[in-house]
């Protein structure tokens, strides 16, 4: 999972350098819910945001694990914490925690890529116009996976079936 969110991140990069070495000076910011373009920035404006923003996304999910393992235990707040903060219960806690915000990363990071390849497209066309069937297919998707994934991370952190009365 590590090394698709690392892949996925790069993937964002190059295409920023790409978009930034075929694209014209000047290129849209901003697109109406029509897929019109609205107002329009410096090509080398827009990659410096948008490599920004990628590579915030990217240290958050990337390290945000690594300073969870850091808190204090009493500090964090998950549902069953008496249960999962407990001895070789918390390594598993960890490991779930690295996964789970990995994956979001990751799906983060595929929906930016996605919006920039749009974003590349529109701009590069005669008459540009963001197609936005595709764009709230892109957003759609991922929104019913956060959904999707906020459920599945409550759910990892309820109690097993077998934890004795004694583990609680």
């Amino acid at each position: 999972m590590q090394f698709s969110l690392v892949a996925v991140y790069l993937a964002n990069v190059l295409l920023g350098l790409l978009s930034l070495s075929i694209l014209p000076e000047r290129v849209v910011s901003h697109f109406s819910a029509a897929g019109v373009p609205k107002s329009w920035t410096d090509s080398s404006a827009n990659f410096v945001l948008m490599l920004a923003l990628h590579s915030a996304t990217f240290l958050l999910f990337f390290g945000l694990p690594r300073i969870v393992k850091e808190i204090p235990r009493d500090l964090l707040s998950i549902p069953n914490k008496d249960y999962w903060m407990r001895g070789a219960r918390f390594a598993e806690f960890n490991r779930q925690i690295t996964l789970r915000f990995h994956q979001y990363g990751l799906a983060t990071l595929v929906f930016f890529l996605g919006v920039g390849g749009l974003l590349l497209e529109a701009n590069l066309g005669e008459q540009i116009q963001l197609r936005m069937g595709l764009f709230w297919l892109f957003v759609g998707a991922f929104l019913i996976y956060t959904v999707v994934w906020v459920v599945q991370l409550f759910g990892t952190f309820g109690l097993p079936h077998e934890a004795p009365a004694s583990e609680l």
